[in-house]
């Protein structure tokens, strides 16, 4: 075992004895990406962007963190707090790098004298405690955990059997002493495991077991908060939950779900400005697609409110983060059907309601570049160029145009030009030779201005 070389493994023979292997392997990759999209899960780990200094300390504290739960699991635990540093002078740097070393030195010592099954043992533990430890981007935030040593404890299992059974060979006076040793160390993992077991009983024993171990494990404290609030309907205390989770770790990356959380709490107590606060927060929070529910609860709020610009302005701004929710998009298209039914009764009153609505400010940039005016006897067209940034989105619906002395304009129409990168808006000729204002407002809130000077 282990000791042929590349050659002898690259025989047909030795191949066939892991091509069925490879096939599932390929099948169990081929589902993932079906399900999940991806080899990895989606999200943004906060050890995706580790230094190089950063990821050598992880490397060698993980590793040795779980050597200790191979040979010391208590307290049984499901989420571990771990924060990266760079730190190599420090005791816990020291201390896991000599344990890492002693475990190599221990798997070359199996090597060198042709320990076969205890080499494989450790071998074993090293391969599949690897993924975690190198591709700790992909391990969420809960990098330290005992699921991650489910197939790393067969080895261990592998080499205490064969360092028992060492002992048993060698030293038949121990025997009672050995047999003494196992069925104690029997009874502390069944007392262990069995008194571990309450905790899964269901997941609100579960989450409060793991809190009162690590208060620090904030995605199990937020599915407490989320568990107490939906399923308990114990809003006072799934607040407390949400509130603690803000004070105890004010930079995770899903705190716009929990400032979403908040706000749906003020919101049922009628605390609108409460409410609002909060949820703009959430949209505001981080840069994740999470944000969409901020953005999309504020444009909810404003609907109930019959403010339908501030809705659609929302609803856009979510949609911009994330694209794909129908709920969103249903939304969106339903403030706009609104708008839309309001405005051609009232064609007049939506330059107005633009400028001084307050869902948009007027942006200093000259993005709109007036072209040239032409009429006739059916309607007077104005041409403009737009030169907005690629991931600005102008609103056609809200365009407006107000004459001199804020007189009303009605647009009758327009269409825009691809190739000449020109949009054209018709009014009626009464407008001929006289200079408009035209706003359009865009889903950042902000609209520019363009003057049409004839």
């Amino acid at each position: 075992m282990f000791k042929f070389g590349p050659e002898d493994f690259l025989r047909l023979r030795e191949l066939k004895k892991y091509f069925l292997l490879a096939g599932l392997a390929a099948v169990y990759v081929l589902m993932r990406l079906a399900v999940l999209g991806s080899i990895f899960p989606h999200g943004k780990s906060p050890y995706a962007d580790l230094s190089i200094a950063e990821r050598i300390f992880s490397f060698f504290f993980i590793f040795a963190q779980y050597l200790k739960k191979l040979f010391y699991p208590y307290p049984l635990l499901f989420f571990y707090h771990f924060e990266s540093r760079s730190d190599f002078l420090s005791p816990q740097f020291l201390i896991s790098f000599l344990a890492v070393a002693a475990f190599f030195a221990l798997l070359f010592y199996a090597w060198k004298k042709n320990k076969n099954l205890p080499l494989l043992a450790l071998f074993w533990i090293f391969l599949f405690l690897l993924p975690v430890i190198i591709f700790i981007g992909a391990a969420g935030e809960s990098v330290i955990s005992e699921r991650y040593l489910f197939i790393p404890n067969i080895g261990f299992a592998l080499a205490f059997g064969w360092f028992f059974a060492e002992l048993w060979r060698k030293h038949e006076k121990a025997r009672i002493l050995l047999c003494g040793i196992l069925i104690f160390a029997a009874a502390v993992s069944w007392w262990a495991v069995f008194n571990r077991n309450h905790a899964w009983n269901n997941n609100e024993v579960f989450d409060a077991a793991t809190l009162a171990v690590n208060p620090d494990a904030t995605p199990i404290r937020f599915n407490y908060a989320v568990l107490l609030r939906m399923e308990k309907n114990d809003f006072e205390k799934a607040k407390e939950q949400f509130e603690e989770i803000i004070r105890r770790n004010p930079n995770w990356a899903d705190n716009s779900m929990v400032y979403m959380h908040l706000g749906d709490y003020y919101q049922q107590k009628g605390e609108d400005e409460k409410a609002l606060e909060y949820y703009y927060k959430s949209a505001t929070a981080s840069d994740d697609w999470k944000t969409h529910f901020g953005y999309n609860r504020i444009g909810a709020f404003w609907a109930t409110k019959g403010d339908y610009i501030k809705a659609l302005v929302n609803f856009c701004q979510a949609l911009q983060v994330n694209p794909d929710s129908k709920e969103v998009k249903a939304n969106f298209d339903r403030a706009a059907f609104l708008l839309d039914e309001r405005y051609k009764k009232e064609p007049g009153q939506l330059y107005g309601d633009v400028v001084n609505g307050g869902a948009f400010a007027k942006s200093p940039a000259e993005k709109i570049k007036f072209i040239s005016q032409f009429c006739d006897e059916e309607y007077c067209g104005y041409v403009f160029m737009p030169r907005v940034e690629g991931y600005e989105v102008v609103l056609p619906l809200l365009i407006a145009a107000s004459g001199e002395k804020n007189e009303p304009v009605e647009l009758k129409g327009s269409s825009f030009n691809p190739e000449l990168n020109q949009v054209l808006f018709r009014v009626g000729p009464k407008f001929k030779g006289k200079t408009l204002t035209f706003v359009f407002p865009t889903c950042a809130g902000v609209y520019y201005e363009a003057v049409a000077i004839p």
